[in-house]
Order: C-alpha cells, then structure tokens, then sequence
C-alpha cells in the first residue's frame, strides 16, 4: 500500500486522477495495459486445476496466481479440497471422453463434469434434464473392463448409450470437471482429464 499512496491512492478514499502528473497517469495506463497483457499470456496456459483458488495467506503475494483465480472462476476451493479443469467444445460434433479403468478421476470423494453454455455460463436446458454427469449418476454404464466412456454432443449417441450422454447445445459450451477430495495424482499432474475424441 506504500507504493499506492505514493499516487494518492489510500484504503477508503477517493483518488483524484486530477492531482497527478500526465505523465505519470500515462504511465500508470501503460502499466495497465501490460498487466493486462502478462494476464493475457498465463491465461493461454492456465488451468484451474493449478491451484488457483484458496485464502490470502495460501496464495501469499503470488498476485498472478490470484489475478487468474479471480479469472477463472471466483470462490472455488483450494486443491486439496478440489481439483478442477476442463475443456471447451463444440456441441454440434459427437464427442467421447475415455477413462480407462486406471485412470478414473482420483477422487477421494466424488467427481464431476458439468455442462455450461457459452458465453453466458449457464446451465444448458436439454431433454433428459442431465446437468452434469459423473460417479454419482444414476444408472451409468461401465465397461467390461471397468473402463468409463462419456458421450458429450448435441445429438444423442443412441438409446443404448444415453445412459452416459451429457446433452450440449448446438454450439460452442464449456465442460467443467471437478474432483472433490483429490489423491496426490491429480494433486501433482500425474493424472489428467483425457481429451475429448471425435466420436465419429
């Protein structure tokens, strides 16, 4: 806060822009722009699963961290409460998420992938009234080998796959996946989200 008082600018106070110099107010614009900028950047490359989330005194003075869980989403949790990641996809081509047996979301407690609209970030309306899908799903089907295959699109894949379909708009949504209690691997990386593969 020193450095911000330097510019007038203090906790419960107005700043008066009109008090400083042209040129430190462009400079401070600049600034901002870069700020902006740097964001921009980490952002191609950050995923909410990076520990992004937690209290002042977790996250420290690490403001780019805090700057991209403001971004990403505010209020989540803390990754040893949860892990979160995700994909955008585009709902008018059928896609699959494959988890083998070994490779199941390593949740302590329960996990989930949750369908959002885009731009808006809603939940998507659809026929089965299936919001989100994951272990607690009535009904959902593994295979033989205890592996674990997710149908994400607009059109159902077939009666006898809907009971693993995540309905999506025709149109560009987001696909949120969220590990409640996460074991080490998916704490330090070792486990990742598949990747959506072209159903087709």
């Amino acid at each position: 806060m020193a450095r911000f008082a330097k510019i007038g600018i203090e906790p419960g106070k107005p700043w008066d822009a009109s008090k400083v110099e042209p040129a430190q107010l462009a400079a401070i614009d600049q600034g901002v722009d870069d700020a902006k900028a740097a964001m921009a950047e980490v952002a191609k490359t950050t995923l909410s699963s990076n520990g992004l989330f937690g209290s002042r005194d977790l996250l420290k003075d690490d403001y780019m961290t805090r700057a991209m869980g403001a971004e990403k989403g505010l209020f989540g949790n803390s990754l040893e409460e949860a892990w979160y990641g995700g994909v955008v996809g585009d709902g008018s081509k059928q896609t699959v998420l494959h988890f083998p047996a070994d490779q199941l979301p390593p949740a302590q407690f329960f996990w989930s992938l949750t369908l959002y609209t885009l731009p808006d970030r809603l939940l998507y309306a659809n026929p089965l009234k299936r919001y989100s899908i994951g272990d607690r799903t009535k009904g959902l089907v593994y295979g033989k080998d205890k592996s674990l295959t997710i149908y994400v699109g607009h059109a159902s894949p077939g009666k006898d796959k809907e009971s693993n379909w995540l309905p999506t708009p025709d149109a560009r949504y987001s696909l949120v996946a969220r590990v409640y209690g996460p074991e080490k691997s998916a704490m330090d990386g070792t486990w990742k989200l598949p990747a959506p593969q072209d159903a087709n």
